[in-house]
């Protein structure tokens, strides 16, 4: 059973649980808010999703580079968190300084229902705070997620993997206003209908976008062109 007790653990800031054969729900008691990686991918667990409980978030603890110039003992474990979660997310880049700062992996379990917001405290919020949230190759159902996008603005970077779950309805079509700093997303392998929004032209930081196994329609939008860094884009009805 995946360890709910951890929730008593104020100061948790690195957990990587990841390719185990845990089962059980998680709580909404758990302080994901507030840390900075929370990878549970590749298990069994179970259940929704919780909409985890507001906290009230410790200091997070800082990084210049130097593993030696400080006494805290924690400075290597996000240094190694961090390049760790680089290193398995297929994510072109990450911010001017390459930084990912908040890594929350729930993806490959059996997790349902719908996905009610990010998980993330507005404590962690920040110019220079790069967020990637991933929930891919659940059992997930209900409409694309168009609520996990109403915290862009605090944020220099978003990364979202939705991929291969049951997410059906249709992608906002102001998805450019209401998230500016969109960079990566990956929906493919879902039920999502309607036409690619125009407003993806709008995300000028887009690098990555992948809509491939929906049920879309139209053509890919012309303006799609005015998005310099996109790199990697397949759409597929």
């Amino acid at each position: 059973k995946f360890p709910n007790e951890l929730s008593h653990c104020k100061n948790l800031h690195f957990l990587d649980l990841s390719t185990n054969n845990l089962s059980g729900e998680l709580v909404e008691e758990l302080p994901v808010p507030c840390m900075t990686v929370f990878d549970v991918s590749g298990n069994l667990l179970s259940g929704s999703i919780p909409n985890f409980s507001n906290h009230s978030c410790p200091s997070v603890p800082s990084w210049n580079g130097d593993l030696y110039a400080a006494n805290d003992i924690s400075l290597p474990y996000l240094s190694f968190f961090a390049s760790k979660g680089l290193g398995e997310a297929p994510f072109p880049s990450l911010g001017e300084d390459g930084n990912l700062s908040v890594f929350h992996n729930f993806g490959n379990n059996n997790f349902t229902g719908i996905i009610q917001s990010m998980p993330i405290a507005p404590a962690r919020f920040g110019k220079q705070t790069v967020y990637a949230f991933l929930v891919g190759e659940n059992k997930l159902t209900g409409p694309f997620p168009g609520n996990l996008f109403e915290k862009c603005g605090g944020l220099d970077a978003l990364l979202v993997n939705v991929n291969n779950n049951r997410l059906s309805s249709q992608i906002p079509a102001n998805i450019g206003t209401m998230c500016r700093s969109l960079k990566f997303l990956d929906a493919s392998g879902n039920q999502i209908t309607g036409q690619i929004p125009p407003g993806f032209g709008g995300l000028l930081s887009l690098v990555a976008l992948n809509l491939s196994r929906n049920l879309l329609q139209g053509q890919i939008p012309t303006t799609l062109g005015q998005v310099k860094d996109l790199k990697f884009s397949v759409f597929f009805g």
